[in-house]
């Protein structure tokens, strides 16, 4: 439930990233940035949920779920 509902926010905001350039105008690069940080904030959230832990074995556990 986590996983889904999480990959679902990390795609809208990435609709609203890609439809918002660079030269837009203050409001619409806020709006962008938030999405930005919402997109970092589950990504983060996902690792630290279902990442193994890297002191296991650091060789192999690099955060990415098994």
């Amino acid at each position: 439930m986590m996983w889904d509902g999480a990959y679902k926010l990390i795609y809208a905001s990435n609709q609203v990233i890609q439809a918002i350039p660079d030269n837009a105008p203050a409001a619409d690069l806020q709006l962008k940035g938030e999405n930005l940080y919402l997109r970092a904030l589950m990504h983060f959230s996902l690792v630290r949920i279902f990442g193994l832990p890297y002191a296991q074995n650091p060789a192999q556990n690099l955060g990415v779920p098994s």
